[in-house]
Formats: C-alpha cells, structure tokens, sequence
C-alpha cells in the first residue's frame, strides 16, 4: 500500500519514527495500522489485528531491504536520519480483507500496481520506488519471469563516517532513527532504538 503524505502531497511508503526501546519491525506494524489502517470501530479494529498478525508474522518476519543513511532536509551536520526498509509480503487474498483507510500523517492510501506504466508508482517519493523494484525484481526472478520489466538498483553506497553527509538521492524509510553527532563518538545503539545525541565537547581555551 502507498499513502498519499498530508505535509507535501507525495505518494510515499508508511513508515515513521522508530520509538525508544522499539525494534523496527514494530514500528513498520503500528505505522502501517495508523496511517493505512485507520478504522472507526473497535470490533473493525479487531479483526485488522488478526490480518496484521498474518500480515507480519507475528513481528518475526520480514527482510531488510536497505539499511543506513538517508537524504532527509531535517539532517543537520549533527544530527541525521537513518533508514531501516523491511519487505513483508501481502498477498492478494490477503490485501482485499485489509479495509484501507488513511490516518495519522497520511491524507489518503491506495494500492498501486508495481507497473512503471501507473504514473503513481513513477512518482514514488525519493528513493521508495528504487526498493520497491528491487523487491518486485527478486520476486520475479524467483517465480521464473524475466525482470526487465524492473530493473533492480544499484547498491546504496554507505557515507563517509566522518564530516558532513553528501546529499544523495535516498529515502525517508519505513523506520527512522536520529542519531547524534559525528564529530563525536557515536552512541551506541542495536540499530532498533534511538539513543539521544552525545553533548558537544567543551571549547577549548585559547592559546595565549
């Protein structure tokens, strides 16, 4: 499913901000029931957790699809965001019991066809399309379809750990995390969790 963001109007994948202590494959679940599955009634509501359980496994399945840094115009030269991208597959007779309904920062949702042909799907925001079809390759290899259709990507290439990040054309994730200053010592984290930005360093003294 895609959602239509309600900051710039953009067709975009769900996801969010990974919350302290929460593991990422949680946080693409509760994002997608918030912005995809936003439902009135609690007997609704019900019924979207069993799908959701089948959906995602319980919270153990799942495959990463990129992991790292991405472009995102809140980073800072200290502070930035990190992306973790799962693939959870959904099958067709599982997607039409799911009741699509937007919420949270979505303003509307929709299933798209992975076909460059859907002018939707072309226009994916930053780099989501460029995973998507990465997945949408892998399947069609796997089920014996040639994958010309959808050309798999080229690996991201990580950052310089040091110094400010060169922009890239890269996404805003399905779980993101703000980690702290380069110019210091990372925190150190399980890649699940945010931990907070370490102080900057005492200024040094002049020299006389």
């Amino acid at each position: 499913a895609a959602i239509v963001r309600s900051d710039n109007g953009v067709i975009a994948l769900p996801g969010g901000m990974v919350d302290a202590g929460e593991i990422v494959s949680a946080t693409v679940r509760r994002e997608f029931a918030e912005e995809v599955l936003n439902l009135p009634s609690e007997a609704q509501r019900s019924e979207v957790t069993r799908l959701l359980d089948q959906l995602f496994a319980g919270g153990g399945g799942g495959k990463v699809v990129y992991r790292g840094y991405v472009d995102d115009p809140r980073n800072t030269d200290n502070a930035w965001m990190e992306t973790t991208a799962f693939h959870f597959h959904c099958t067709a007779d599982l997607a039409v019991q799911l009741p699509l309904r937007a919420g949270d920062d979505a303003h509307n949702v929709t299933w798209l066809d992975v076909d460059d042909a859907e002018p939707r799907y072309a226009a994916l925001y930053a780099s989501h399309k460029d995973w998507v079809d990465r997945v949408a390759c892998e399947l069609r290899l796997r089920k014996g379809h040639s994958p010309k259709a959808v050309a798999a990507p080229a690996e991201a290439t990580p950052p310089a750990p040091q110094g400010r990040r060169k922009p890239q054309r890269s996404m805003l994730g399905l779980g993101r995390l703000r980690i702290g200053s380069p110019k210091a010592a990372r925190p150190a984290t399980t890649g699940y969790g945010a931990s907070p930005p370490p102080s900057p360093p005492p200024s040094e003294p002049a020299s006389p």
